[in-house]
Order: structure tokens, then C-alpha cells, then sequence
């Protein structure tokens, strides 16, 4: 019964962010394709129609989204299973300040560990980095997003093998 119960629970937990299928869709960066920053802007594009506050990046993202595309993920992810448990947790957690935000809000810098493409209904392809803690994309009307996953209550962190 137990067993039962915890996979229920665990199947609550992770039912939003199972509906958008996470691949494996490898491709070859080089050089200073592998040192994007999670904090910098994709582009000087002003975003218009910015969904209000909103809590997660599931809650900004669905129901659009259909697929997340991984592209490249660090070594210290040492598979893809990891990668693809990882943005399950991160899509459906709440980060930092309790929303994502429109802006960057950090300091320090953070290089992306994770670097994928998400799909969307339309056929619509934008970018997502992902470093340990960290993350930045691009919703379907073209707004750019920022979320942190850290702070002073460690029990919150959403990082690598955690």
C-alpha cells in the first residue's frame, strides 16, 4: 500500500511536466558555443505580451509546449536520464522569489550546462539554457524568462543530483 501510495504521489507530482516530451536530439557545439551565459540575453527584441506573474515554467510555457529537445548537456551530467529527470523537477518548481521572472535578478555568473531547444504547437523552436540551479528560455510570443532555483533554504535547491 505504501509502494502504492508513493508512486501515486510521485506521478502527481511530475504529471504537468511528463505531458511535454523531454529527447535526446544531440548536436556538435565548439568553442564559445559551449560558454553561453544563462544570464545574458538572447537578444535586445522588447516582449509585448508578457504572460502576468506566473509561478513556474511549466505554468508559462504549457500548453503550448510539446517537447524540449536536448541538444547538449555538460559531462558532469554523465547521461541523459539525469538531464531529462532535471527538467522535469525544474518545470513543475517554484524558484526563487516565489515566480519566474522577466528580468535577470542575480549577480554571479553561470555558464550553461544544459542547452536545449523547445518546441512548441506551431512548430515554433526557441532556447533554453539550463545551468546547475539556473535558467533562462524563450516562451512562444517570444519573451524571454529567468528563474534561479537556489537561495538561503537549501531544502528548495532544484540542482544537479538533487
Amino acid at each position: 500500500m505504501r509502494l502504492l501510495h508513493g508512486l501515486l504521489l510521485a506521478g502527481l507530482l511530475f504529471q504537468s511536466a511528463q505531458q511535454v516530451q523531454v529527447s535526446n536530439d544531440p548536436r556538435a557545439y565548439y568553442g564559445d558555443e559551449l560558454i553561453q551565459r544563462v544570464g545574458k540575453s538572447f537578444s535586445n527584441t522588447r516582449c509585448t505580451t508578457r504572460k502576468a506573474t506566473v509561478k513556474t515554467i511549466h505554468d508559462i510555457l504549457v500548453p503550448d509546449l510539446v517537447a524540449v529537445r536536448i541538444h547538449y548537456y555538460a559531462s558532469a551530467w554523465h547521461d541523459f536520464v539525469p538531464v531529462r529527470d532535471y527538467i522535469q523537477r525544474l518545470f513543475d518548481a517554484t524558484p526563487e522569489g516565489d515566480k519566474v521572472s522577466a528580468n535577470i535578478y542575480w549577480s554571479e555568473d553561470s555558464v550553461a550546462e544544459i542547452i536545449a531547444s523547445l518546441e512548441f504547437k506551431n512548430g515554433q523552436r526557441t532556447k533554453i539554457l539550463l545551468g546547475n540551479g539556473y535558467a533562462h528560455f524563450v516562451d512562444a510570443s517570444g519573451c524571454e524568462w529567468w528563474a534561479r532555483y537556489l537561495g538561503g533554504d537549501k531544502s528548495k535547491w532544484i540542482v544537479r543530483g538533487n
